[in-house]
């Protein structure tokens, strides 16, 4: 295979490799390692990128890599700088004879790279930054084909980086519409304490739908609780969780029990779908009676209510199997007496779902934590996030609601 044969079978793999759904950090880790592979008598590459002014080096496949682009950020000067400042290629043939940044030959020469070229990472009306190729041979980096191939890594990872500007930005607003339609606080209710959580999924996640609700009825001692989950993309998610946390509250404000209610909503769901990017969403829907202590519910396809008793015991409520929204279904109410004390927990599939386990086994490490409460809402939250780790980074969105009975004596 001949070295443009070579090239061009490298950037079908550069290709492929940028279709995969990593973190921008893995991804420029990965070009910056194909890139010192794939161009001949390279001995090293750098990705700098340009924030709020400053260049800082994000990916690089050694430590002397590191070292030489540190000392053109602390001079001011080097080929990265340079190839930024004058949104071109800068070619180093031999460092030795470089006069134009002493303190860059200097460190150069120190780790033997003999030659240089620094391709800036181009995108609309911007310069994102550089990518940095480092060579022990004197003129290394010379040759035509190496320098097209410097290019074109420049240029699969500025649209790299380009994408992960634009998703973040689409991200961002997705994630603002979706917090600015969960509840700003929980009702204060006599007999009832509660404590909710809401974690967005990781950054090259898509936004999704998840949410959360409580909010009291018409009926004296009436409280309703309520999860759901919208899985779809981005703002489309966040929008239909908006509609249909409005429509469930107007089912549940009319007078609907949980199932009427339900019943309801997968019918506005149904509809709904006319107008916004096709999805798929669950709900379960709880009504307490604060004086009583009786829950009436129901489920659409989601994770049942965990039921977590004053007296230690922890168990699943019974839940009639039953489809997602949109799909014809009669939705039946269940009941459960709660006791003093007894506590409830609602949440998406996102805390317990995950590639590392099962679903099974998802919820019975989600009752085992629970399984450690000693009172409150607040701490079954956190012994939940806990549990999972959410906080140390999330495959999906995850929304957890707790409720604790607490009449008065």
């Amino acid at each position: 295979m001949t070295e443009r044969e070579e090239l061009f079978d490298t950037m079908a793999q550069l290709s492929q490799m940028l279709l995969v759904d990593e973190t921008l950090e893995t991804t420029l880790e990965r070009i910056a390692a194909l890139a010192s592979t794939a161009i001949e008598q390279c001995d090293g590459v750098g990705i700098a990128l340009v924030t709020n002014g400053r260049t800082t080096t994000v990916a690089s496949t050694g430590t002397f890599v590191d070292e030489l682009e540190h000392v053109q950020y602390r001079t001011g000067e080097g080929p990265c700088l340079s190839a930024v400042e004058q949104e071109g290629a800068v070619f180093v043939a031999s460092t030795a004879e470089e006069s134009r940044w002493p303190a860059f030959v200097q460190a150069a020469v120190h780790h033997g790279v003999r030659s240089a070229l620094s391709v800036p990472l181009l995108a609309a009306n911007s310069t994102l930054g550089a990518l940095n190729v480092y060579s022990r041979t004197v003129g290394g980096l010379g040759n035509e084909i190496k320098q097209a191939a410097a290019s074109l890594f420049a240029e699969h990872t500025a649209v790299a980086l380009a994408n992960a500007q634009a998703f973040e930005a689409d991200r961002s607003l997705g994630v603002a519409l979706q917090r600015s339609l969960l509840p700003h606080r929980l009702p204060d209710v006599a007999g009832a304490s509660l404590a909710a959580r809401y974690r967005p999924a990781g950054v090259r996640a898509r936004v999704g739908g998840d949410w959360y609700d409580a909010f009291r009825l018409k009926a004296p001692d009436r409280l309703a609780l309520a999860v759901g989950d919208v899985v779809g993309h981005d703002v489309h998610a966040a929008v239909m969780m908006g509609q249909l946390r409005t429509g469930l509250r107007a089912y549940a404000l009319e007078g609907h029990g949980p199932g009427a209610s339900l019943a309801h909503l997968s019918a506005l769901f149904e509809t709904s779908q006319e107008d916004v990017e096709l999805c798929f969403a669950t709900v379960c829907f709880l009504v307490v009676d604060l004086t009583t202590g009786i829950v009436t519910y129901a489920n659409a396809g989601h994770p049942p209510p965990l039921l977590v008793g004053g007296d230690g015991v922890v168990r699943f409520l019974d839940t009639e199997p039953c489809p997602a929204l949109g799909l014809a279904a009669t939705r039946i109410d269940r009941s459960e007496l709660l006791r003093a004390g007894d506590a409830l927990v609602l949440f998406t599939d996102g805390l317990i779902e995950s590639r590392r386990w099962s679903l099974g086994e998802g919820l019975a490490s989600l009752a085992e934590a629970a399984g450690e409460w000693s009172g409150g809402p607040e701490e079954l939250c956190d012994l939940a996030l806990e549990r999972f780790e959410v906080d140390s980074g999330l495959e999906d969105d995850v929304a957890v609601l707790a409720f604790e009975w607490c009449p008065a004596p």
